[in-house]
């Protein structure tokens, strides 16, 4: 009896070992595909973050260009490549070379845009061009240089 004992005992012990191995095994598959899924949705993060960072890198050196070319007004240049900006490099605002833009975006922020624009009369947008014209007078130089500066950036030549 201790022999049959002692084979039942082993037999079992093969078969927990079976199972755990199974177990082990099926866990190991899991992880894997879990570790597959993850990288790629980390590829697929970073492909979008370059595509984001490239349009806008693309949309500020035709800001740029539509700035120095007088195209485009002085604030809305500003505001839109400061938001660029921002996308782009996180450290934008602190820094000394982008700067003016992000002032010149605040010294004009209380002037209403878009339909705020549109629903204002004839007269009041007469006298907020006015007083928006006479806050970008101070700033024309440096935010021309600082569109030129942008102009010669290696990152956005490539654009």
């Amino acid at each position: 009896m201790n022999e049959l004992m002692l084979t039942v005992l082993i037999g079992v012990a093969l078969v927990v070992l079976a199972s755990l191995t199974a177990y082990a095994w099926i866990l190991q598959r899991r992880i894997r595909a879990l570790e597959t899924r993850q990288r790629l949705a980390a590829e697929e993060l970073d492909a979008q973050r370059d595509e984001r960072r490239d349009k806008a890198l693309l949309g500020i050196s035709m800001l740029a260009k539509a700035m120095v070319r007088e195209e485009v007004t002085l604030t809305e240049g500003s505001i839109r490549v400061a938001y660029l900006l921002t996308q782009v490099d996180e450290t934008a605002r602190q820094r000394q070379e982008y700067s003016v833009f992000y002032q010149l975006a605040e010294a004009t922020a209380h002037i209403p845009m878009l339909e705020a624009w549109q629903a204002l009369s004839q007269q009041q947008q007469r006298g907020l061009t006015i007083e928006r014209e006479n806050i970008e007078a101070p700033y024309k130089e440096f935010t021309l240089a600082a569109a030129r500066a942008l102009l010669e950036n290696p990152l956005l030549r490539r654009n």
